[in-house]
């Protein structure tokens, strides 16, 4: 056997895992760095929008 097809189907698997959370520890960051740049955009921060949400769904005087 050719000892490239070894390292192959030794490492292969444990490659492609590496790869995909690299992919999604990127795909996470771009997703925080969005919500974050749009709550600055916004003027307010999340907590705040929380605050506002719950305010307009809970019965009046509750918060």
């Amino acid at each position: 056997m050719d000892s490239g097809l070894i390292f192959y189907i030794l490492f292969g698997p444990a490659l492609f895992a590496l790869a995909w959370f690299i992919v999604a520890g990127i795909n996470l960051l771009i997703r925080v760095m969005v919500d974050r740049l749009t709550a600055i955009h916004t003027g307010r921060s999340a907590r705040t929008y929380v605050r506002k949400h719950q305010r307009d769904t809970l019965p009046h005087g509750l918060l």
